[in-house]
């Protein structure tokens, strides 16, 4: 298994192709000193590039597994690129920078020579291209790439139709409305989910309990310190891998908001915030700027006490060091909001996978899937029967991961079911599938083995057609793109 990366090491630019989940990708760190980031089914993390691991390493994990291993294609930037290639081309008259560039294509082929011969299956997101160009790739949700370089022009901006806010008497609901491409001049100085977070932030008056995968967004992170300085009790549960990467996450930790990191190789994934104990925000939103302003999102704020109190529960198990499998599992987990029944579930210890094949198995009319991942062999499966049993079925898929034969996107094609991949050139990251239009389940969980089993996740089921219907509402603006994408 590879080691994780110390914070205090750095990497000379390697090459390697490695595994996101049993997808074998290529990714090229052209930067000295430059930590590499990989990620599996989004979830990123920190690896240390070593030589050559055997193909029996790189098969070793189980399917699903988290990064269970990594292979170097090539030995190093230094000795391969540098040292011997580059040279050579400068001997036949090249000069320096056209004989690294030609270097570094001839790496490139020839890790993807490698793999294909080692693993016998090869693919690769769109985003490596970048590399070869001098653009550094946009990894899914990482904020270290996409913060410091920009965009391949376009002739003009394009974006999905704008999403709108919807307020009902006791819940707030919010999507972003991701713009391509991406440029912080660009940027709207109203961005309502945000907004919307800072109001619940800048309202709490007692406590202030954050569980957040990524926060790197400085709006926030001023007005978690405003709260702090007025007295609020604030605490904040976070992913080690992101406790000393994140600028703002830095600037928090200096300033003094306890934090507690959950120190494991699978992920804190959660994305929630209790006020005061009387309200709470959840949804698929990562609260960094490439989660606003790239990426497709959803967010709720719902004024709960019961709701509240429920989150609050697995908060100060977080807090206290329990993760993963090591938090116990808590019953009574719904809460009746005047006619809408909520229904909460945290994995991985409330096995919210068989939850949701509950939930999809009671549909009698429609499912409608919005999936950044969806590789749950059973929840996929029961999506099926029920399309086979007459239900309609339309999905949409993030496009990265949703051809291999790990993707229930297949599966749902061969079916002959309405299912499609995205249209965002940055990435899809919803997590939500709406039956008979409506209930919704929507949270942090990817449909995946990791997130039944290995990482800190929330689940929340709305029974609410109102509700439902906004969500479905967002399936047809995704859905408009997919059919419709900007230029890239």
């Amino acid at each position: 298994m590879p080691t994780k990366l110390k914070k205090s090491e750095i990497v000379v630019g390697h090459k390697v192709a490695y595994k996101r989940g049993n997808q074998y990708s290529l990714a090229t760190i052209m930067e000295i000193k430059k930590r590499i980031k990989i990620d599996d089914e989004g979830e990123e993390r920190w690896v240390t590039p070593e030589s050559l691991h055997s193909l029996k390493r790189l098969k070793s994990g189980e399917e699903g597994a988290n990064y269970s291993s990594l292979l170097t294609v090539t030995l190093s930037a230094k000795s391969v690129t540098s040292d011997s290639v580059q040279p050579f081309l400068q001997q036949l008259g090249l000069s320096s920078k056209i004989a690294s560039m030609a270097a570094i294509a001839i790496v490139f082929v020839i890790g993807i020579l490698f793999s294909c011969v080692t693993t016998g299956e090869f693919s690769f997101p769109t985003e490596i291209f970048n590399e070869i160009s001098g653009e550094t790739s946009n990894e899914t949700s990482g904020e270290t790439s996409n913060e410091t370089t920009g965009e391949a022009d376009a002739s003009e901006d394009a974006s999905a139709p704008v999403a709108s806010s919807v307020t009902g008497d006791w819940y707030e609901l919010y999507f972003t409305t991701p713009i391509f491409p991406d440029r912080p001049e660009n940027r709207p100085a109203v961005v309502p989910i945000m907004d919307a977070l800072i109001a619940a932030i800048n309202s709490a008056q007692q406590t202030l309990d954050i569980a957040i995968y990524e926060l790197n967004l400085p709006e926030i992170g001023e007005a978690i310190l405003a709260a702090k300085n007025r007295g609020v009790v604030v605490r904040l549960v976070t992913d080690t891998d992101e406790i000393d990467h994140l600028e703002v996450l830095i600037e928090l930790n200096k300033k003094g908001i306890p934090m507690v990191e959950d120190d494991r190789s699978a992920i804190m994934h959660n994305k929630f915030v209790v006020v005061d104990g009387k309200a709470v925000w959840t949804g698929s939103w990562n609260f960094t700027p490439n989660g606003t302003f790239r990426n497709n999102n959803n967010g709720m704020f719902i004024k709960s006490p019961e709701l509240a109190a429920l989150y609050q529960i697995e908060f100060e198990e977080l807090f206290g060091g329990s993760f993963g499998p090591r938090s116990e599992t808590n019953p009574n987990k719904q809460v009746q909001i005047n006619d809408t029944l909520l229904e909460l579930c945290f994995a991985p210890e409330d096995d919210c996978a068989d939850r949701l094949t509950a939930f999809i198995n009671e549909a009698k009319e429609s499912i409608h899937v919005l999936a950044f991942s969806f590789t749950h062999d059973e929840m996929g499966q029961a999506i099926v029967n029920r399309g086979q049993d007459g239900v309609q079925v339309r999905a949409i898929f993030e496009t990265r991961g949703s051809n291999t034969k790990y993707s229930e996107l297949g599966r749902f094609q061969e079916a002959g079911f309405d299912a499609i991949t995205d249209g965002n050139p940055y990435t899809y990251h919803h997590k939500v599938i709406v039956v008979d239009g409506k209930k919704v389940a929507l949270g942090s969980f990817n449909f995946s083995n990791n997130a039944d089993r290995s990482n800190d996740e929330n689940v929340l089921i709305i029974d609410n057609a109102d509700i439902a219907a906004e969500y479905i509402k967002e399936f047809e603006r995704n859905y408009e793109q997919a059919l419709n994408p900007p230029n890239k």
